[in-house]
């Protein structure tokens, strides 16, 4: 690992370790041997069980796993998928890069695959194409897009999507719960990690309703802050990966004729990052009937595949988790 990836990894380490030292134990049962507090994600427990320090929802609202409780403990590579709409479209690389900017350092290879305007079979239509490439944990967050009538439908999907996943640890987003119908969203999202125990749910809906300023003027898109503050949630969860190094990978997916990853009406944009490119400098032969050439760069888009998934199961049990809802500070890092 270079000398400046590894002073990215320890700032946010401990970054995310002060946010979290703030918590005090207020856990409540649900079920047998099993804990949440109100709007906070559900981890598998088994590795961590009550070991949870929280705090109220007050601002900021933290946990503190112990050893054991973040995904980093519990595979054993470090390739993650991360499958969604405009709002995680808006943290990948030809965006604001902020996924990459929070689990590279941690030792992830992150691949973001997410257009705008996206349903939930969006992330089946992404597993048909990349499910085979060797992924040891994958986050989800579709939702927000969703057919008013459709609850079933959209339990189906999903639950087809972690049935794919598993054994792999599967952290679903739950939505920003402005209408009914995505609160119903939210509780078919929830009832995953009743029914599978690898399911962390991350509640993303309560932490956008909740903490000022990462919302865009729709109400549902996320601002610059926004954007750093969900990767800095994605990251709490994650953990430090358990190989290194990290790495951000190309997407496959990158179609946004669909919208604006901000939405409708905002005044504001993320920049589009150009596409790099290598430029080659003509070479000059002293000979003057010599003419100078361009050499043209090769770019690949495929990724191939450096971990196999885990084949164990995650332990069959739920416990809280808030991840921190503000960002730390990093130095800047090559786009």
């Amino acid at each position: 690992m270079g000398a400046d990836m590894k002073v990215r990894r320890d700032i946010l380490l401990a970054a995310l370790m002060l946010v979290a030292a703030c918590g005090a134990s207020n856990a409540q049962g649900i079920g047998d041997n099993a804990g949440t507090v109100p709007g906070v994600g559900v981890l598998p427990a088994g590795s961590i069980n009550d070991s949870f320090i929280t705090t109220s929802t007050s601002s900021p609202p933290t946990t503190t796993p112990l050893p054991g409780s973040q995904v980093g403990k519990l595979v054993p590579g470090n390739r993650v998928i991360i499958i969604g709409d405009s709002i995680i479209a808006s943290t990948s690389s030809r965006y604001g890069r902020n996924m990459c900017d929070a689990l590279v350092p941690l030792g992830w290879q992150v691949q973001v695959e997410a257009e705008t305007g996206r349903f939930i079979e969006f992330g089946n239509e992404v597993l048909k194409q990349q499910l085979d490439a060797g992924w040891d944990a994958a986050v989800v967050f579709l939702g927000t897009n969703f057919s008013a009538g459709k609850i079933e439908h959209f339990r189906t999907e999903l639950d087809k999507i972690v049935r794919q996943l598993s054994p792999r640890p599967v952290v679903l987003l739950t939505v920003t719960d402005d209408r009914l119908d995505r609160q119903a969203v939210n509780e078919a999202i929830r009832s995953m990690a009743v029914t599978y125990p690898s399911v962390i749910v991350l509640d993303w809906g309560k932490t956008s309703a909740e903490t000022p300023g990462v919302l865009s003027k729709d109400g549902i898109h996320l601002s610059d802050e926004g954007r750093a503050v969900l990767a800095t949630n994605v990251a709490f969860v994650l953990g430090e990966a358990p190989v290194q190094p990290g790495k951000c990978l190309a997407s496959a997916f990158t179609d946004d004729s669909a919208g604006n990853v901000n939405g409708v009406g905002s005044a504001t944009t993320v920049p589009r990052r150009p596409p790099t490119t290598t430029t080659v400098k003509p070479t000059t032969s002293t000979n003057p009937a010599a003419t100078s050439t361009t050499v043209k760069p090769v770019t690949s888009t495929s990724v191939a595949p450096t971990t196999t998934a885990p084949t164990a199961t995650v332990a069959p049990t739920t416990v809280a988790q808030t991840a921190p809802t503000t960002a730390p500070t990093l130095p800047p890092t090559e786009p």
